[in-house]
């Protein structure tokens, strides 16, 4: 018999779910005035905070989550020209509330000769198009990414599941679910 997780999933025979939720908000401009440097915070530490099933994206500096951007642009696009390209968007992105990002260009091309193949960056790679999820996903006040392996013999916990059913379906929050 098969158990039904999540609803509205696209299915394969992957074992792992993988969804962001992020509430929408107003977004003002608290931040103005503020610079940051891109790649500020390593990799490897940033990917260490993803492993719990649920990981309250709320715990994320600024700083950390225009990283997780960043190493989201490299776990999808293997050309320079499209990392330069998503970057460069990014930046104009954020400068437009008020926000000045630094990049050091010498510490990018060493970042270019590494893998990164963590789900949550693939998931953001592939998912956070448009301009607003990505300002909803730097700025929002409620934020969740959620990991779960139905293969692995045990039940989603109760957060997991309020997680879900508090965005499925909500028009106030940007929902995307992916199996993996």
């Amino acid at each position: 018999m098969k158990v039904q997780i999540r609803r509205s999933v696209f299915e394969t025979n992957s074992s792992t779910n993988h969804t962001l939720a992020i509430k929408r908000k107003d977004i003002d401009s608290t931040n103005r005035g503020l610079t940051l440097n891109l790649a500020e915070t390593p990799f490897k530490e940033l990917e260490k905070r993803f492993y719990p099933e649920v990981v309250n994206l709320n715990e994320l500096t600024l700083q950390e989550k225009v990283d997780v951007l960043f190493y989201s642009i490299l776990a999808g696009y293997s050309e320079g020209r499209e990392v330069l390209e998503s970057i460069l968007r990014i930046q104009d992105i954020l400068e437009r509330y008020g926000i000045t990002v630094n990049v050091n260009w010498k510490n990018l091309r060493m970042n270019l000769d590494n893998y990164f193949d963590t789900s949550i960056f693939s998931l953001i790679n592939q998912r956070l198009s448009s301009e607003d999820d990505i300002v909803q996903f730097l700025f929002s006040d409620e934020a969740y990414y959620t990991e779960y392996c139905d293969e692995c013999g045990n039940l989603p916990s109760v957060e997991l599941i309020a997680i879900d059913e508090l965005a499925y379906g909500n028009k106030d929050f940007i929902y995307i679910t992916e199996r993996m």
